[in-house]
């Protein structure tokens, strides 16, 4: 694993707990699960449009004996470090009407008090008659299984609701049952402990942990570059141009503009003079090495030198001519050029 590589899963989260002296009913439903022997059981579910997370208590989980996935530890509740390392695949199903859900929750051992805080005569809120409650016991306070977060909740409500006044709850048709959320009419006996779940991912503690370790274990790098590696890019940046049919040209960067071979006149003279005499002996020869030539020249590839170009310099440098040319073909009698 290198650095680059490493991306961190979303799986971090937060929330916030505080204490409150207002009764705020919190929304709850009652649905069906199945075990893993394929027996139907029942739990308690917290609605939080909140939460980026899908979430249940150890307990749910080996209640139910549900498969355990290897996960990430998470941290955590008000900042604070919260072991979570398994996560595991949830199906619930609506007693209202014919719906079911496929969810994956991270498990920890707890997820909040009992909720409500305490319990109260429902009778005190004159609800509507007939209506089918998602939790039947939402008044009475009682452990939470599972927190369903803002994943599913928009895709639970229904267009139905009642609505009385600010200090009444308001009752929303969902898929699961009519829900209540919102404030209580009933006098505080004691300050309660409510937990405010506003959860979302957060990786910055995680990758600036991971950022920390790969500065420690890896070396710093420093970019060595070559004096001939710079000047072919000083030269690539200043002399690469794009032609007028979209071609890029750039020039061939030299090592030295002052290359001093020697004296490269002689040899160049003595190799002409040998290719000389080898092109009398053999005429045809001759013939397509004067055809290449005369190719050059008229191409202009080529000029002829006059003595007194022969100037010889440090900076001058004589090659001999090619001696290799293909004669002509006895077969079909054509000749090839030379090379």
């Amino acid at each position: 694993m290198n650095k680059s590589s490493f991306k961190p899963e979303n799986n971090t989260y937060r929330a916030l707990k505080l204490q409150t002296n207002k009764n705020v009913l919190l929304s709850t439903a009652v649905c069906n699960t199945v075990d893993k022997h394929g027996n139907y059981q029942t739990c308690r579910v917290l609605l939080d449009s909140g939460s980026q997370a899908n979430l249940c208590t150890m307990e749910f989980a080996r209640k139910l004996g549900l498969t355990l996935t290897k996960n990430r530890p998470i941290s955590g509740f008000n900042n604070l470090l919260c072991q979570s390392n398994y996560s595991v695949t949830v199906k619930l199903y609506s007693r209202y009407e014919n719906f079911t859900l496929d969810i994956v929750c991270a498990v920890l051992p707890n997820l909040t008090d009992n909720l409500p805080a305490e319990s109260f005569y429902s009778s005190h809120l004159n609800l509507p008659e007939n209506l089918f409650l998602a939790d039947p016991n939402f008044n009475i306070s009682s452990n939470i299984d599972v927190l369903l977060g803002a994943q599913y909740f928009l895709n639970l409500i229904l267009p139905n609701k009642f609505v009385r006044n600010q200090h009444f709850p308001l009752i929303q048709e969902t898929r699961l049952g009519y829900i209540l959320a919102g404030n209580l009419p009933l006098n505080v006996t004691r300050n309660n402990s409510v937990s405010s779940f506003f959860i979302r991912n957060d990786n910055k503690l995680l990758s600036s942990q991971i950022e920390k370790f790969w500065e420690v274990e890896e070396p710093i790098l420093v970019k060595q570059t070559s004096h001939d590696n710079s000047i072919c890019e000083r030269n690539f940046i200043e002399n690469t141009i794009r032609n007028k049919d979209g071609k890029s040209i750039v020039t061939l960067p030299r090592k030295s503009d002052n290359i001093k071979l020697g004296d490269s006149l002689n040899n160049a003279k003595n190799r002409f003079l040998s290719l000389e005499r080898k092109l009398i002996q053999d005429p045809s020869f001759k013939k397509g090495y004067s055809n290449f030539i005369n190719e050059y020249i008229d191409l202009g590839h080529m000029s002829e030198l006059n003595s007194k170009d022969l100037l010889i310099s440090d900076s001058e440098i004589f090659l001999s001519t090619s001696s290799y040319c293909f004669q002509g073909n006895k077969l079909n009698n054509q000749t090839k050029s030379c090379v």
